[in-house]
């Protein structure tokens, strides 16, 4: 697996400055899911439209912008490429269990809305989706309603944490294959 090209603490910090009101992971799971509904073009759109809602001075804007352009592309070359590199951007193992918990459900809500926003119908003919799409969303949902309680932060606990984001992480690859992948073949590694 290879690392993202962004911190997930400096790209929070630097959304903080932004006056963004996403969170790293839900930004991370968000961008995922619109190139994996509908490609590389469709997540720069929404990247344009993520920047232009923000309220930072010009520097910091062109500053995040130039992160999320690099986020973006090494996100598609991750999910399109043949060694499944791809990663979700989540605070690193040494975080509470909690915090890590709670961005892991955050990526997941990010990555199903990604997902309609790219044009993906959840809500509607279960039947145009196949069984293993509709069942990696059910289990997104679910995810994206969990948490961890710090009490109970143990080894067990840990290694859960480390099986869910496994399981979203060759979820995500999997979704990327059915709907952009497998329906109109490979595309360029470039997000402009």
């Amino acid at each position: 697996m290879t690392a993202n090209p962004i911190d997930y603490s400096q790209l929070a910090a630097l959304l903080t400055r932004s006056g963004s009101p996403l969170p790293p992971a839900e930004l991370h799971g968000g961008l995922c899911g619109v190139i994996c509904a509908s490609g590389r073009k469709a997540a720069s759109g929404w990247l344009d439209e993520l920047i232009d809602d923000c309220t930072g001075d010009a520097a910091t804007l062109a500053e995040l912008d130039s992160q999320l352009r690099m986020l973006g592309t090494a996100t598609f070359n991750a999910l399109s490429g043949w060694a499944l590199e791809f990663s979700p951007l989540l605070p690193d193992d040494d975080s509470a269990i909690d915090q890590r918990a709670e961005a892991l459900a955050l990526w997941c809500h990010g990555f199903l809305a990604g997902l309609v926003v790219g044009g993906v119908d959840l809500a509607g003919d279960p039947a145009a989706l196949s069984a293993e799409l509709n069942e990696l969303v059910r289990d997104f949902a679910e995810i994206s309603r969990a948490g961890a309680d710090p009490e109970e932060a143990g080894e067990s606990a840990n290694g859960s944490l480390t099986e869910l984001i496994e399981y979203v992480r060759v979820g995500a690859q999997c979704i990327f294959e059915e709907l952009v992948a497998g329906s109109a073949g490979r595309e360029s590694p470039t997000i402009h």
